[in-house]
């Protein structure tokens, strides 16, 4: 499989004043890490074809990059973690996770709800309680979403993690079985619930 490549370099020097002039450079630092990686480094990249790479990816941040250093080894990462600045929103540090192609890895993927439930046109208030599921796969397998189907949801229905048909190759290890959406009944006004029984009333 073909990877999105990035160029960066590794860096000897670390602090606050390093970071700094990268910065001034249009650059930014990051640390590579993970148990595929033989030791952490401390990398500098060019956050504007990261955030290119990020934009154009159905995963997001759940995208495999092969980083490309200056030795020529090309290595598999996910962005793991990343700082962003308060006021212009820039990218102002990543944290990188190497991983192995033939290795599974924990990653957070976000939830499509997708169906409509009749419970709706009834006044149903549909909940969704969870909006991502951490799963194990291989890198190459990472959904873009894990689908989950709610229009056979009656009112009082709630679908459980249990309850979820994952894609081939993605399991999620919990012995909870939590609960994931809803399909609460309507509210009921109760001001004119208890007006409409003293109207109701026989005097």
């Amino acid at each position: 499989m073909e990877y999105v490549k990035l160029n960066a370099s590794i860096r000897n020097e670390t602090g606050k004043g390093v970071a700094r002039r990268l910065r001034a450079q249009k650059l930014i630092p990051a640390i590579l890490y993970g148990r595929a990686a033989e030791k952490p480094l401390s990398l500098s990249l060019d956050p504007k074809a990261l955030r290119q790479i990020i934009s154009s990816s159905a995963n997001r941040l759940n995208t495999i990059i092969s980083i490309v250093l200056g030795d020529d080894v090309e290595r598999l990462v996910l962005i793991k973690d990343y700082q962003l600045d308060p006021l212009s929103h820039d990218l102002k540090h990543v944290d990188l996770l190497q991983v192995k192609a033939d290795e599974k890895i924990s990653v957070r993927v976000p939830i499509a709800y997708v169906g409509t439930s009749p419970a709706i046109k009834d006044g149903g208030n549909f909940q969704a309680l969870r909006r991502e599921l951490e799963v194990q796969v291989l890198p190459n397998d990472i959904p873009s979403t894990i689908e989950i189907d709610i229009s056979k949801l009656m009112l009082g229905d709630n679908n459980h993690l249990f309850d979820v048909e994952l894609p081939k190759g993605v399991s999620v290890k919990s012995a909870v079985n939590f609960t994931l959406c809803a399909m609460e009944a309507p509210e009921v006004d109760e001001k004119r619930g208890n007006a409409a029984e003293t109207t109701g009333k026989k005097k």
